[in-house]
């Protein structure tokens, strides 16, 4: 056979095939690589993901131990609170002296004023108004045999009736 081509034209076509060779092979390793990536690609994200989760996880606890460190902090700082404040909660109750005192109240006494000190002793001060002042001297008289009281006064001048039914009665004891 022979050959019709010039030899410039044939070193020229040989020369497109070779290039032709290298730019299909070059583009045949490309797909491979990328082929190869996608294969590689779950077992990147089955290994990422969890990862991910265990950060978001770990993150969580930490935010966690943080916040039952501060509720710690919180507890302590409340319960130092209320041990401060058990000493004035420990003080007796004022309602019940209260309610004892105008149990034993007659109906022509009207209290329009109570007055409490604490301290040792206490001071319970009733002001008011009797239509009668033997009243007020019996009111004295229970409050006194009541016997929770060290002293239940009266002045002079509302027991004579000077002061026109007027009265304050004074009542210390350690209450």
């Amino acid at each position: 056979m022979s050959n019709v081509l010039p030899q410039e034209t044939r070193a020229r076509i040989e020369t497109f095939v070779r290039y032709k060779f290298v730019v299909i092979l070059a583009l045949i390793l490309i797909g491979s690589a990328f082929i190869a990536l996608l294969s590689i690609l779950p077992a990147y994200v089955s290994i990422y993901v969890p990862k991910l989760a265990l950060e978001e996880t770990s993150r969580e606890l930490r935010e966690a131990e943080a916040q039952a460190n501060d509720d710690r902090t919180t507890v302590a700082r409340t319960k130092a609170l209320t041990a401060e404040l058990g000493a004035v909660r420990s003080e007796p109750v004022i309602a019940p002296l209260i309610e004892t005192v105008l149990a034993e109240k007659p109906r022509t006494i009207t209290i329009s004023n109570i007055v409490f000190r604490p301290g040792s002793p206490g001071s319970l001060v009733l002001t008011g108004t009797s239509e009668d002042r033997r009243d007020l001297e019996a009111y004295r008289e229970r409050l006194t045999a009541l016997g929770r009281f060290d002293t239940v006064s009266v002045p002079v001048a509302a027991l004579v009736g000077a002061l026109s039914g007027s009265f304050t009665i004074t009542i210390s004891g350690t209450f």
